[in-house]
């Protein structure tokens, strides 16, 4: 015989909600970060290693901000995952 299934929505609820803050958080910080940076290679630093330096952090920042993309689009499939359980458990409770 088959194990039944178990599936905490609450858990995954929370953990859904934990990795979108998360996600907030640090979207939010890569943008002071981006600031910090602009202002830095723009009137503090006059170098060419400045606009290396700029061109480096534009490269890294487009990859974090894939990374953070990618995350909530997994966090977003966790939730519909949730509520297709959540479907399919309410369907043959009745």
């Amino acid at each position: 015989m088959a194990e039944p299934l178990h599936f905490d929505i609450d858990f995954i609820m929370d953990m859904v909600t934990k990795q979108k803050k998360f996600c907030d958080d640090c979207q939010a910080k890569l943008d002071i970060l981006t600031l910090y940076m602009q202002d830095l290679t723009s009137t503090d630093w006059k170098a060419p290693a400045a606009q290396e330096f700029k061109a480096e952090f534009e490269e890294w920042s487009s990859k974090e901000n894939k990374w953070l993309e990618d995350f909530l689009d997994l966090s977003s499939r966790v939730s519909h995952e949730m509520a297709e359980w959540s479907n399919t458990a309410s369907s043959l409770a009745a």
